[in-house]
């Protein structure tokens, strides 16, 4: 059991270990064998896992208290996963080959980030005068806000709020750099994001007329998923 507070790393090894599955599973087959670690977040936020030494990591969801097949499986073998943890759900690391292996030691770290306090549309940083310009904006640690693709990217796709409300018409131009995105979207979040309207979708610059007293919200994130940058 990985437990609080992150990051975390411990040295184990799968020498010894047998396999779990009878079909293939997660992206490896049926008679690879490893050795599992189990964590459950406190809240919501972005995790890493990380394993060395030619092991991989597969990621389920769930509880195997009656099988092995009850688990759902999040995050196909790979050395390195990124993903958003839900509070109070229970992850299942597997380390292992994607194939049979007489095993060998490695080390596991598991690791989050903090979230943004602009995380949250209702939380979006205010702009109160143009030019303006924030030199420490972050996306690390965003968690995602739809349910369904919005505005251009998919549903997934993490990141930041700012609101800007005109006090005259004019024309307003936004960019962000970093290879992150700017999505578009006017009117009001208290609700939900989804009473929000996209105005443009995803672009690195943006430039638009801003009507007087209208709510403008820019998200910025990438396209999917990512575990954010400054």
């Amino acid at each position: 059991i990985i437990t609080n507070p992150l990051p975390y790393q411990l040295t184990g090894t799968t020498s010894g270990a047998t396999a779990d599955f009878t079909t293939d599973s997660c992206g490896a087959y049926p008679d690879a064998n490893g050795v599992w670690y189990t964590y459950i977040p406190g809240s919501s936020r972005v995790l890493t896992a990380t394993v060395n030494n030619g092991q991989r990591l597969r990621v389920y969801e769930g509880s195997c208290a009656r099988s092995v097949t009850d688990l759902t499986c999040l995050e196909q073998d790979n050395p390195s996963q990124s993903f958003v943890g839900v509070g109070s759900v229970e992850y299942k690391f597997l380390v292992s080959k994607q194939v049979f292996s007489p095993g060998s030691s490695f080390t596991i770290t598991v690791d989050d980030y903090d979230v943004p306090s602009n995380n949250d549309c209702v939380d979006g940083t205010v702009i109160p005068s143009l030019p303006y310009q924030d030199d420490s904006g972050t996306t690390e640690g965003a968690l995602p806000d739809f349910e369904d693709a919005s505005c251009g990217a998919y549903e997934d796709a993490n990141g930041v709020w700012y609101t800007y409300t005109p006090t005259a018409a004019r024309i307003i131009v936004a960019s962000v750099n970093q290879d992150q995105r700017l999505r578009l979207y006017s009117g009001n979040c208290a609700r939900s994001v989804n009473d929000l309207l996209c105005e443009s979708q995803y672009f690195p610059t943006q430039a638009f007329l801003g009507l007087p007293g209208v709510q403008y919200r820019f998200l910025v994130s990438k396209q999917a998923f990512d575990v954010g940058s400054a």
